[in-house]
């Protein structure tokens, strides 16, 4: 007879069983059970507000972000290195592409041949923009945040198939611009007090060391 434990490692608790296997292949549960990790009274205070959590949970969710901007770390560091190697890595111009320059150049790319530089900084563009997050309807029960994933979705579902991203934003970005061009030609006198505005209420850039 043999008998198998298992364990299941929560962030505020600790669940276990024990089975027993016979020589006839007969599973039997031998007992199991849970341990809830107590609160600290810091932490009990937050919960009966209904915000605590553990400081496990909390240490997960730390460490969880610092493994999420290691491995961007390592994937940039990589693909420098390899753009490098194969002379494609973009000079500096390229890479202080205005945001609108940049998707146009994605946008170009899809239909014209671009220098080894552009396809550089397109690589480095899809690197730095990599990965997508996903929301569930248990995760993110605040309607801010259905909202958000529902606008997601929604624009996912319109360019599917004929469309790439960076085509979609260069033409979403060209459309701001020209709304903004006519609505500043339209209404001279509020653009200028909104740039205004804008330009006292912005912080005063820092000299750079």
């Amino acid at each position: 007879m043999k008998i198998i434990f298992g364990l299941d490692l929560g962030v505020a608790s600790i669940g276990w069983s024990a089975v027993s296997l016979d020589d006839n292949g007969v599973y039997k549960i031998k007992g199991m059970g849970s341990r809830i990790i107590p609160y600290s009274d810091k932490e009990g205070d937050e919960f009966g507000k209904g915000v605590g959590e553990s400081i496990n949970q909390q240490r997960t969710k730390d460490r969880t972000t610092r493994k999420g901007l290691d491995r961007y770390q390592l994937r940039r560091t990589l693909l420098h290195k390899v753009l490098k190697e194969n002379n494609i890595f973009p000079d500096i111009l390229l890479n202080n592409l205005s945001a609108l320059e940049l998707f146009h150049l994605r946008s170009k790319a899809t239909t014209e041949q671009v220098s080894l530089q552009e396809l550089g900084r397109i690589l480095l563009h899809l690197n730095q923009r990599r990965g997508y997050k996903h929301g569930s309807e248990e995760e993110n029960s605040d309607k801010k945040q259905k909202d958000w994933v529902e606008t997601i979705n929604n624009r996912y579902s319109g360019i599917k198939g004929k469309q790439t991203i960076g085509q979609y934003f260069f033409q979403e970005l060209t459309e701001q611009i020209i709304f903004l061009l006519q609505y500043a030609q339209a209404h001279p006198i509020v653009f200028l007090l909104i740039q205004t505005d804008h330009v006292i209420n912005s912080p005063v850039p820092q000299a750079s060391l």
